[in-house]
């Protein structure tokens, strides 16, 4: 009994230690292998790495800029585009779709002779001198668009009407508003066109009534236009105001002068508001004032206390305090006086704001007429040609040449240069590096002679 029981224990310490072994390796064949296999999972994380979109956005933008880059290569080169053969008066003339044609030449050509042209300075730091006369009786539709960093000249669209003495306007997106001016053929012009040079297209903007010539256009500070008076017709001139809107393209009437205005000058005042100063009536002097103060937050005017010297055809400019300067041009009184000649003035005077009355200031040293004013970036003031004879019987003795600049600090003058070529009617604009730009004018016996040279001044 005790050897069969002894046998019994054996037997089951035997099977015993044989589950024990057997355990062991299942225990051993759990664990790592099907570990690894489960973290294997971790791989998914590979596609993340493999979502390179972020790369391809980076791709997105830089091409991005090369389209810009191309753009503006094809700017300048587009003037083969055919303008519109017919403009519709009743709305304003869509602008067709952006096209970037691959092989279109770049038209360069030496620039034109032009007077009473304009020239603005365009966002990009490039120049557009647009229209003007070519010789007295023929107008120009040609534009051009000049590069200050190059010296080259670029043929672009042509306007669809030729006109002279039109008054030309940046707005904030870029554009060019001309308005107005006059030619041979259709006399006093009644519309108006706006420059895209993104796109190189003129489109014609049908206003509601005619500024002609010797209007003003003023940008104002919510980027609206303000257009005022202007000789519309031989003796006859108007007093209608209006506002173009950049926005809709569309002009409205806003209130008018209490007469007829014409050959003034008009400045956007820091607290929003429009002086205009001097000018004449096709009676003589204007009612309302010798300069008045357009409020667009109330669309009223009101007169400016008087002028020291009323005068026609002055320039203008803000000053950095927020005054205007008035130089020259022609004293309107004499224009009253049969028999004196209208000869051009020496006469400088500011208007203040604050007291809303004017004072004289420093006398050039010669007097001037048709003459360009720059404000520059120091705060001086620079005035270049015009002629000494107001508006009759030049010769070749009647052209400024000194180059005279204003210290407001001071109230004095100072003959700092002379022109290589002196005229009138030129063009000038203030380049984004400081320099001043003086493009185009008349000169010679009568003003015959057109000029084409375009002059850099470094204060």
């Amino acid at each position: 009994m005790r050897i069969t029981k002894c046998y019994l224990v054996l037997f089951t310490a035997i099977l015993f230690l044989s589950a024990c072994k057997s355990s062991q390796p299942t225990a051993s064949t759990v664990i790592v292998p099907q570990i690894i296999k489960e973290t294997q999972i971790v791989e998914v994380t590979r596609i993340v790495q493999e979502t390179q979109i972020v790369e391809t956005t980076r791709i997105v933008q830089e091409t991005r800029i090369i389209i810009a880059e191309v753009t503006r290569i094809v700017h300048e080169t587009i003037d083969v585009l055919p303008a519109p053969t017919s403009i519709p008066m009743d709305k304003v003339t869509p602008i067709p779709p952006l096209e970037l044609p691959v092989d279109v030449p770049i038209e360069m050509a030496p620039p034109l002779p032009r007077a009473l042209h304009t020239a603005t300075l365009l966002s990009d730091g490039r120049v557009l001198p647009v229209g003007g006369s070519i010789q007295p009786n023929v107008q120009l539709a040609d534009v051009e668009i000049f590069d200050p960093a190059t010296g080259i000249s670029t043929r672009v669209a042509p306007l669809h009407t030729p006109r002279h003495d039109h008054t030309a306007t940046l707005l904030f997106d870029g554009r060019v508003l001309v308005i107005g001016g006059a030619n041979r053929q259709q006399q006093w012009l009644d519309d108006a066109e706006v420059y895209d040079p993104f796109m190189d297209v003129w489109t014609v903007v049908p206003m509601l009534t005619s500024h002609g010539v010797q209007h003003t256009a003023t940008l104002m500070n919510d980027g609206r236009v303000l257009v005022v008076g202007g000789s519309i017709g031989s003796s006859q001139q108007t007093d209608s105001v209006e506002i173009f809107d950049p926005q809709t393209n569309s002009w409205s009437d806003v209130m008018p002068l209490a007469s007829d205005r014409a050959s003034h000058t008009a400045q956007l005042l820091d607290d929003g508001r429009v002086l205009v100063a001097g000018g004449g009536s096709a009676i003589g002097v204007p009612a309302g004032g010798d300069a008045l103060v357009y409020d667009p937050q109330t669309d009223s005017w009101i007169a400016t206390g008087p002028m020291v010297n009323p005068r026609i055809f002055g320039e203008s400019v803000q000053l950095s305090d927020g005054r205007v300067l008035v130089v020259g041009g022609i004293n309107l009184i004499d224009t009253l006086q049969e028999g004196t000649n209208r000869n051009s003035s020496v006469s400088a005077e500011i208007y203040n704001p604050a007291s809303n009355g004017w004072e004289a200031t420093g006398d050039l040293s010669q007097a001037r007429y048709g003459h360009v004013m720059l404000l520059l970036l120091n705060g001086r003031v620079m005035v270049g040609g015009g002629t000494v004879n107001g508006d009759c019987c030049w010769t070749d003795d009647s052209y400024a040449h000194e180059i005279e600049v204003y210290d407001q600090w001071t109230g004095l003058w100072d003959t700092v240069e002379e022109l290589p070529q002196a005229g009138v009617y030129s063009a000038g604009v203030l380049l984004s590096d400081g320099r001043l730009l003086i493009t185009g004018g008349e000169t010679g016996e009568y003003g015959t002679t057109f000029l084409s040279d375009k002059w850099f001044y470094t204060p």
